[in-house]
């Protein structure tokens, strides 16, 4: 990563469990988790589970 554009779009996962880096796309929204698939899955069904026992 030589290039200091794309670097400083270089960011950590929000999620607690998970160490990867991810590359923002720099897009929109900035990017919070390594990939839905990763760790956006297990947060958001742990939001799902927070708010359905609130109920």
């Amino acid at each position: 990563m030589a290039d200091d554009a794309r670097r400083s779009r270089l960011t950590a996962c929000a999620s607690e469990a998970c160490r990867m880096l991810c590359l923002d796309s720099g897009g929109g929204r900035p990017r919070k988790r390594c990939s839905r698939r990763r760790c956006g899955n297990q947060d958001k069904a742990a939001g799902h589970r927070l708010r359905a026992s609130a109920r």
